[in-house]
C-alpha cells in the first residue's frame, strides 16, 4: 500500500482480496484520535469484549467492503498484534492520519487518498466512538451514491443539519477536504456547507429512544457504559432495535460534536 507521509500509512500485510469489488465504497473507521476526555484509548475500549475500531471495522466488512482503519501511530502495533493472535480472517487494513493532529477531517482526506488510489469512488466513514450506529444506518447510506462532489449523510439537528462522520463521502470532495485543511479549518460539519448533501432521514426501524442517541459520541467511559448500558434511557434493546408499534416518529438527532478522537 501506498505511504502517505512520514510516520503515515497502511498496513500492507492485509490480504486485499475484498477490493476486487471496486464498485464499493472504501469502509475508513475513525479511530485515531487523542481521547482527552475519554482518559485512555478510546478506540482500545471494549464493547462486549470486542474493542470500539474492531467492532465499527467488522461492521463495514461485513456490508461487504474493504477496511481502511485509521489509529494513532502509538496503537498500530497493538492493533496488528492484536489481529495476529485472534486470527482474525477480515481483511482489514490499518494506518494512521496523513496530517497528525488534524482530526476527523484530516482522517477523512487519508481515507479519499486511499481511496482514489484504489480507484474507488467514495468513502463510507465512521467514527468508532458512534456505537449506536448500526447495520440498518450503514445499509441506508450505501443504497444511493453521493452526490458528485459531495456527501450522502443522515439530517440531524445542529449547526450543520447533518452527521459528517457516519456519512459516505464523494473522493471528488478531496480537493475541498484538502483545501479547508491547508487553511486552518478542521471542522468536517463545517465543511459540508459548501458541498452537495443527500440529506436522509433515518430508517423507520430504528426505535423512538435510539433516535436520541444513534449519533450521539461516547467521549467518556461513562458515557460509552451509559449509551451501551441495558437501562439507557428505558432502552435495552440493540443498536437497531424494530421501533415498537405506534410510536412516536421523533423530529431529530443530536448531531455529532466531533471531539477530539
Amino acid at each position: 500500500m501506498t505511504d502517505h507521509g512520514a510516520g503515515a500509512g497502511v498496513d500492507a500485510s492485509a490480504d486485499d482480496g475484498a477490493d476486487a469489488n471496486h464498485g464499493a465504497p472504501l469502509g475508513v473507521v475513525l479511530a485515531g484520535g487523542e481521547s482527552r476526555r475519554f482518559g485512555s484509548p478510546k478506540a482500545l475500549a471494549s464493547v462486549d469484549g470486542v474493542t470500539l475500531w474492531e467492532r465499527a471495522a467488522g461492521m463495514l466488512g461485513a456490508l461487504g467492503l474493504p477496511v481502511l482503519v485509521l489509529l494513532r501511530p502509538e496503537l498500530l502495533e497493538a492493533a496488528t498484534s492484536a489481529r495476529a493472535t485472534g486470527g482474525d480472517p477480515a481483511p482489514f487494513h490499518l494506518g494512521t492520519d496523513s496530517r497528525s493532529g488534524r482530526g476527523p477531517l484530516g482522517g477523512i482526506e487519508t481515507g479519499l487518498i486511499e481511496a482514489r488510489e484504489r480507484g474507488r469512488s467514495a468513502i463510507l466513514v465512521l467514527a468508532c466512538d458512534l456505537v449506536r450506529v448500526g447495520p440498518s444506518i450503514l445499509e441506508a447510506l450505501l443504497a444511493s451514491p453521493p452526490p458528485e462532489g459531495g456527501v450522502r449523510a443522515f439530517a440531524a439537528p445542529g449547526p450543520w443539519g447533518v452527521e459528517p462522520l457516519c456519512a459516505v463521502w464523494s473522493t471528488a470532495t478531496l480537493p475541498a477536504v484538502e483545501d479547508a485543511l491547508d487553511s486552518g479549518r478542521g471542522s468536517p460539519g463545517a465543511l459540508l456547507a459548501e458541498l452537495p448533501v443527500d440529506r436522509l432521514a433515518l430508517p423507520r426501524e430504528i426505535a423512538t429512544t435510539d433516535r436520541e442517541f444513534v449519533f450521539r459520541s461516547a467521549n467518556r467511559p461513562e458515557e460509552l457504559a451509559e449509551l451501551r448500558g441495558p437501562g439507557r434511557s428505558g432502552s435495552g434493546g440493540p443498536p437497531d432495535a424494530p421501533e415498537p408499534p405506534g410510536a412516536p416518529t421523533p423530529g431529530g438527532v443530536p448531531t455529532h460534536g466531533e471531539p477530539n478522537r
